[in-house]
């Protein structure tokens, strides 16, 4: 799995396109919503984005993750409504990498795209080295 998500870094490199973390290497607690700690990742100009979401559960549970996003104008002020959410699930203590593009639809007119929180609902299970990454894509 490493390999891969070094493949696709390095091919998106070799392209000019860069990946910005929300978040990188952090573990997101058992029956917690994470909330702090998120960098706003910059879409100007982007027709689109592709997103990376990594992280490895710590036990054989496989309960859900729920990251939420905002966008924004101007870098400050958030969407309150409406957001977006993308979920994905602890495989036990398998690495899972989830990738997904995001179109207009979603990008809009927004100069930024900003993490407002990670929700882990398992009971017992922490998701471990946990990043949440964006290649936003120009238009050709």
């Amino acid at each position: 799995m490493r390999t891969s998500l070094l493949s696709i870094i390095l091919a998106l490199t070799a392209f000019g396109l860069r990946a910005a973390d929300f978040i990188a290497g952090v573990t997101i607690t058992n029956n917690a919503t994470r909330t702090t700690g998120f960098n706003p990742v910059y879409v100007g100009g982007s027709e689109s984005a592709g997103f990376v979401f990594k992280f490895q559960g710590d036990t054989t549970n496989t309960g859900a993750l729920t990251l939420t996003f905002g966008r924004s104008t101007d870098g400050v002020n958030i969407e309150t409504a409406p957001r977006f959410t993308f979920a994905s699930a602890l495989n036990s203590n398998t690495v899972v990498v989830a990738y997904t593009n995001w179109g207009r639809e979603i990008i809009g007119g927004a100069q930024y795209v900003h993490l407002i929180s990670i929700q882990n609902a398992d009971s017992a299970g922490k998701a471990t080295n946990a990043t949440v990454s964006l290649v936003p894509k120009k238009p050709n």
